[in-house]
């Protein structure tokens, strides 16, 4: 024993390497262990299949609810429009089956209680109106129908303040075709007495607005006649207020 421990005494330092040496062994074999284990844990980890469950049901859930809502819309648009469809149903019913309120006659005066302008060419008969002078002096226009000026001679006369009977009218409504006429024409007068009075054409002119013998000229009758209708309207181009020209028609007997 002595020896033994004489001999390790003496060889002391080989067996503190020895011992180092299995300790070192030991230190390292546990070293890699958990190396091991903790890398043997991170595959395990990233080969763990995700779990999308979760999220899956979240967004199955989410569609549900909007296809839910859109049926209910639809559902709602249909009844609205069954709705609709029965209301208009319901109401034309009701038209149906409503008695119709009686109208009361309505009373036309006979044309023979005024004087009518007739003029075959250009398809017009129509009632004739009267006008006077405007507050500026001018010859007034009706709206809508031919106009005898009151200052000017009556049909079938010649008795006027002017020799000639004068009627005008709008070139965009009831004299919009009066340039149609040509020499030989006819134009009548109907009056509310039941008397004719026929005018035949005997010169078309156009005058410049601005012609200061324009009025005088559509008030003469033309050529000396006994008796005159002449028949005016505008002509021309659009000026601001008025057109630039005057289309007169000259009738006589």
């Amino acid at each position: 024993m002595r020896r033994l421990f004489r001999i390790s005494r003496e060889h002391w330092t080989v067996w503190l390497g020895v011992i180092l040496a299995i300790a070192g062994t030991l230190l390292t074999s546990a070293l890699s262990m958990n190396a091991f284990t903790a890398a043997a844990a991170q595959a395990s980890s990233e080969a763990k299949p995700i779990n999308l469950a979760q999220p899956l049901a979240v967004d199955m859930a989410a569609q549900q609810k909007y296809l839910d809502a859109q049926r209910v819309a639809e559902l709602a648009k249909q009844r609205a429009a069954e709705a609709q469809q029965q209301a208009q149903t319901a109401a034309a019913k009701t038209a149906q089956t409503t008695p119709k309120a009686t109208q009361p006659a309505v009373k036309t005066a006979a044309a023979a209680n005024y004087d009518r302008l007739i003029i075959p060419k250009i398809g017009l008969n129509a009632r004739l109106a009267t006008v006077g002078l405007t507050a500026d002096g001018a010859v007034d226009v009706n709206a809508s129908l031919p106009a005898w000026f009151n200052q000017s001679s009556r049909p079938g006369t010649s008795d006027g303040v002017y020799s000639a009977a004068f009627i005008d009218g709008h070139s965009t409504g009831i004299f919009r075709n009066l340039g149609a006429l040509a020499v030989g024409d006819q134009v009548t007068v109907a009056t509310a007495g039941g008397e004719n009075y026929t005018y035949g054409v005997v010169k078309v002119e156009t005058r410049e607005l601005s012609d200061p013998n324009l009025m005088r000229a559509a008030l003469s009758t033309a050529g000396g006649a006994s008796q005159g209708l002449n028949l005016m309207t505008c002509a021309g181009t659009w000026i601001g207020n008025t057109y630039s020209q005057r289309l007169i028609i000259y009738t006589t007997r």
